[in-house]
């Protein structure tokens, strides 16, 4: 489950002592304890964020599960190794996503419901928070494509993505925003499912942008 450079997707990983701590006791020092799935802001121009609630995921794709058919990384100890197309029937194996391990959040976090939107950013942008003014546009078959404000914010670096979280930071008075680790993200992003979409074994064109097409059932392809 990897993220583009160039899209701030979800941006924001909210860590507070009320958050984390579910069974918190009434009068303890800190913010009011939330139950997961809660759904909040804490300005006006802040992300909605949602609580997420501690489990374990097994981190990692199973061997197969990427559609990948370019080979760029080759054999652990291959001196010369050139990009090749793999061949048919021939497991796809990314070592960014293996081995597969478990993972365990052992307390809540809240993370950004939705990416960033073009819209957000400028008005991080306005208030003097970020100096980076993306280009918003994409390249398609017939040239540049303008994207809309609601379109989740393109061509922003690492650093451009600290920026605006140091932004939330300052307008809510307190350091409670960052950006999340690959773990958080997949656990988040996965949902308690075991299957290559949070969706199931297939997403479809109703459920997200994906040139139009069905994917295919890559979990049969996986296990053969």
């Amino acid at each position: 489950m990897n993220t583009s450079p160039a899209l701030l997707s979800v941006c924001t990983v909210l860590l507070w002592t009320g958050v984390a701590s579910a069974d918190q006791p009434q009068g303890a020092e800190g913010p009011p304890a939330l139950a997961p799935l809660t759904v909040f802001h804490d300005c006006a121009d802040c992300p909605e964020m949602i609580v997420i609630p501690p489990g374990r995921f097994m981190m990692g794709a199973i061997a197969g599960e990427s559609r990948n058919p370019f080979d760029i990384y080759g054999p652990v100890d291959a001196k010369d190794f050139k990009p090749r197309t793999r061949e048919p029937g021939e497991i796809n194996i990314i070592p960014s996503e293996h081995p597969r391990h478990p993972v365990e959040m052992d307390i809540s976090f809240a993370m950004a419901r939705n990416e960033v939107t073009h819209a957000d950013w400028m008005v991080c942008v306005a208030e003097g928070g970020c100096n980076h003014v993306p280009n918003h546009r994409v390249m398609t078959p017939n040239g540049y494509r303008e994207l809309g404000p609601h379109h989740p914010v393109v061509n922003v670096s690492c650093n451009d993505a600290l920026g605006f979280v140091d932004w939330l930071n300052r307008r809510v008075g307190e350091n409670v925003y960052r950006l999340p680790t690959e773990a958080e993200w997949e656990y988040a992003a996965r949902a308690g499912t075991e299957t290559p979409f949070a969706q199931g074994d297939v997403l479809t064109k109703d459920q997200a942008n994906c040139s139009r097409r069905a994917t295919e059932n890559v979990l049969s392809r996986a296990r053969g």
